[in-house]
């Protein structure tokens, strides 16, 4: 786990860390739950809102539209990008403001 939920590259490809928001705890068995809380008991005073993920979370309107565009147009709603190391991601046309990294 890292302080920031990130977006890194394992064996060469793209992945995240672990986002430990709300969903995520409780998908957790009651068992691993308080082993997390054991090693990170800042964990437990955290809410939702202190968690900010490495990427926006799509929600209601907006991923209905983007999903919606890409079902009419049988492409990609955006063309991907290569990074540095090579590796090739899409990023989303999605202006998201509150997001601050």
């Amino acid at each position: 786990m890292f302080k920031d939920h990130q977006i890194i590259i394992a064996n060469g490809c793209l992945s995240e860390s672990f986002y430990a928001g709300p969903e995520a705890l409780r998908a957790l068995s009651p068992v691993a739950r308080q082993e997390l809380y054991d090693i990170f008991p800042e964990l437990m005073l955290m809410t939702g809102t202190l968690h900010h993920p490495a990427r926006p979370f799509l929600r209601g309107k907006t991923a209905r539209t983007l999903v919606s565009k890409h079902l009419n147009s049988h492409s990609l709603v955006a063309s991907p990008i290569t990074l540095s190391c090579g590796i090739q991601v899409i990023q989303l046309p999605i202006q998201m403001p509150f997001m601050t990294h």
